[in-house]
């Protein structure tokens, strides 16, 4: 599978299930936001 979108499109509106699973589990330097966080598995 390949993806041919502009990198800002795809993170900002992931359309693919695999996509948003694996953006879902970048980190972010903010641990008010890391603790309501939920992982997509």
């Amino acid at each position: 599978m390949s993806l041919f979108t502009h990198p800002d499109e795809m993170f900002l509106n992931p359309m693919h299930t695999y996509t948003k699973s694996h953006l879902s589990v970048i980190l972010l330097p903010d641990p008010k936001y890391e603790k309501a966080r939920r992982t997509i598995t």
